[in-house]
């Protein structure tokens, strides 16, 4: 499951200090298809590792509630063998051009 890898000593902290941070985070933790949900930092974000099941839903909720933003994201991944992600080689880059 994985969830002892998730962990932010902050979030506690952060908690006490804005309930509304902690309810946030259970309801999150509500919406099937997340597989995480933590605080990042001390409290800049809250993010969460899956797809909403109800994405539509979801968005209509959390996206319209006063002070949250909702930011939908993926990740980038390459083929195995595929090299890098950039051109340049740092030596190849005139910083002053």
């Amino acid at each position: 499951d994985g969830d002892d890898a998730y962990v932010n000593d902050l979030e506690q902290p952060a908690f006490d200090c804005l309930p509304e941070l902690r309810e946030l985070k259970e309801d999150l933790l509500q919406v099937k298809g997340f597989e995480h949900v933590m605080m990042s930092g001390s409290g800049t974000s809250i993010f969460c590792i899956g797809e909403a099941d109800d994405m539509d839903g979801f968005l209509a909720d959390f996206g319209s509630r006063e002070g949250i933003n909702v930011f939908p994201t993926e990740f980038i991944s390459r083929e195995d063998g595929e090299g890098v992600w950039f051109e340049k080689e740092w030596t190849d880059v005139d910083p002053y051009a």
